[in-house]
């Protein structure tokens, strides 16, 4: 059986502005590379509805605020990158 992975990398795009809150409508994400952008603001409490999530990678942003407490309960994040 072969597993499909439901991927969004947009990296090295020069995208800016905040990140959209219907990110968290993508309940079957499990991998996100958004990284080397110039996203601003904050990273969307909306992204702790997208339980499938295993990598993240917002390295290279300008986010401003805290890392959103919903990060912390996603059970299968296995690699988070911010800095």
């Amino acid at each position: 059986m072969v597993s499909e992975f439901m991927t969004l990398t947009l990296y090295h795009n020069h995208l800016t502005g905040e990140l959209p809150r219907e990110l968290g409508k993508l309940g079957n994400l499990e991998i996100l590379y958004l990284y080397e952008n110039n996203f601003q603001g904050d990273i969307p409490e909306e992204i702790g509805n997208c339980s499938n999530l295993q990598n993240i990678d917002f390295f290279g942003n300008q986010f401003t605020r805290t890392i959103p407490v919903a990060l912390s309960q996603l059970s299968n994040l296995n690699f988070l990158h911010l800095r």
